[in-house]
């Protein structure tokens, strides 16, 4: 029984060896990596630049695509109302043509 390990702690273990792996992984990638795309031209600057425009092309597009929504939404209104105001014209030109029989 004094060998079983309470749950905490492999998932302490757990955790830890996560934390080691993505040092790991970054120094490669800070020491290894980052030289040599800079070497084949490209940068990280430019990378954070390009992913920037491509996030304020997406912001724009959201909000024309929202206002135009709301542009339609509000149309669709007014068409429902309009519809509505016709259909209840036609029922009381309808109801006037019908005979009444006393």
């Amino acid at each position: 029984m004094a060998d079983e390990k309470k749950s905490g702690n492999i998932f302490g273990e757990i955790l830890g060896c996560l934390i080691l792996i993505i040092a790991i992984f970054a120094v490669l990638i800070w020491f290894i990596l980052k030289p040599k795309l800079e070497e084949a031209g490209y940068s990280f600057t430019s990378i954070s630049e390009k992913a920037m425009a491509i996030k304020e092309k997406v912001s724009e597009t959201m909000h024309s695509t929202t206002d135009k929504f709301q542009k339609n939404k509000e149309e669709a209104k007014e068409t429902v109302e309009n519809v509505k105001d016709t259909a209840d014209e036609k029922v009381n030109e309808a109801k006037n043509k019908i005979p009444v029989y006393e």
